[in-house]
């Protein structure tokens, strides 16, 4: 299948590349650093109201939390490479009582989301920097009463191509790259029959160019930070068979998330989150998420 020989050829192209940057040799430069750079965080967010039986209306109460972890690591590979990694964790759920106020129905997801950057910039020239990246965009699990299935749907970016900072500095960063990028979708329950619980893996590749600008945008001691990805896939061949699902392969995908985070005071935070997804193959609509709370978060290393 074209779809695969294209990968295996792509994954010994990574393969040269990282294994030549390691192999590099000289002598650091004033902006290298040695060992590995890390920053985290992880944050609480709590939401709760409640309400006795004799209380005159129709409100029950609720408790909600989202717990969030944000990481970077960087690590330089020689010195004419560099490995960036991000890693963005987040769930959360809301609990519930009846309408008689007696009992708390079963909790129910209100965000799951698993994010993971990943890319070698190669400093070979001025003006831009090949790369090679590997993405990966999950949950922690997909829920069909009864049947709890976990790391699903995921999505796998592999790409490779060139990219340039259009701004870099200590509190604003603007990394835009273009390239060409396989997506393989993972999803476990391609196949479900509720009757019989049976269930069966669906995974489909796609290859085709890919546009990826990530921005940053922070203030002083990072009180305010503001992050935005944008992604634009447009595939040109996909192992997909079913008539169906291959309608409309061919359609650009667009994926935009963002997240602002607000530092009020010491550890209390205010943070919003929002993401539109175009994907004609998952909907003809576009998708709309959005979260917002306050809580508290620590700064971990």
């Amino acid at each position: 299948m074209r779809v695969r020989s294209l990968c295996s050829m792509a994954t010994w192209a990574v393969v040269f590349l990282v294994e030549g940057a390691a192999a590099q040799q000289g002598a650091p430069g004033d902006t290298l650093f040695s060992g590995w750079a890390v920053k985290a965080s992880a944050g609480l967010a709590l939401g709760q109201s409640t309400f006795n039986r004799a209380w005159q209306g129709d409100e029950v109460g609720t408790v909600s939390w989202i717990a969030t972890m944000d990481g970077a690591a960087d690590h330089w590979l020689g010195w004419r490479a560099i490995w960036k990694n991000r890693l963005f964790l987040q769930f959360g759920q809301t609990h519930q009582q009846d309408k008689t106020r007696d009992a708390w129905l079963a909790p129910t997801k209100s965000t799951d989301k698993i994010l993971y950057r990943g890319i070698v910039l190669f400093k070979w020239w001025n003006f831009v920097d090949p790369f090679v990246a590997f993405d990966v965009d999950s949950q922690f699990f997909t829920e069909i009463e009864p049947v709890r299935l976990w790391w699903t749907p995921t999505i796998l970016t592999e790409s490779v191509g060139i990219a340039r900072y259009l701004v870099q500095g200590p509190r604003a960063s603007v990394l835009t790259r273009v390239g060409f990028a396989f997506k393989e979708r993972i999803d476990r329950f391609g196949t479900y029959d509720p009757l019989t619980l049976a269930h069966d893996s669906d995974i489909t590749t796609e290859g085709g160019f890919e546009w990826y600008t990530v921005s940053r945008l922070a203030a002083a001691e990072d009180r305010n930070v503001f992050t935005s990805e944008l992604r634009l896939f447009k595939a040109l061949d996909t192992s997909q068979k079913d008539p169906i699902k291959r309608q409309y392969w061919t359609t650009m995908d667009v994926d935009w998330q963002n997240k602002l985070s607000n530092k009020v005071y010491k550890v209390i935070t205010f943070d919003l989150f929002w993401q539109i997804l175009y994907d004609k193959q998952i909907d003809r609509v576009g998708q709309f998420k959005q979260t917002l709370g306050a809580g508290l978060t620590w700064q971990l290393l």
